[in-house]
């Protein structure tokens, strides 16, 4: 009876042992980093507030998934939720500049239209 506890402790550890390890893709990994690149481009780290909190929670999520082989479930879900940050930074920094450059257009039409106005 011993021999058969023995056993099947033996087996269960090994099974946890050989559980592999959570890894993103080279592909996933390369998404992430274009997008947050793309993100710095428009402005997501010094423009809008939000832009930036997500940015920055992003790349921390992103980096903290890296650190739990052992939960790979934990890791997907950073992961994913690193990407969908990343994702958002990008898209509020670039609707911010896009606003910003709506505001430029319009005053220029406002200054042109009064100076041929008489």
């Amino acid at each position: 009876m011993k021999t058969f506890a023995f056993c099947c402790l033996l087996a269960a550890s090994a099974g946890c042992a050989t559980a592999q390890p959570f890894a993103l893709s080279d592909q996933q990994v390369k998404s992430f980093r274009e997008v947050v690149h793309e993100a710095e481009a428009a402005g997501a780290a010094d423009g809008p507030p939000e832009a930036a909190q997500r940015l920055s929670d992003a790349k921390s999520e992103f980096e903290y998934s890296q650190h739990l082989p052992m939960y790979p479930d934990r890791a997907r879900e950073l992961a994913a939720k690193a990407q969908a940050d990343a994702d958002a930074a990008l898209a509020l920094a670039q609707h911010e500049a896009e606003e910003h450059v709506a505001v430029r257009q319009a005053e220029r039409h406002e200054l042109l239209v009064g100076a041929v106005t008489p």
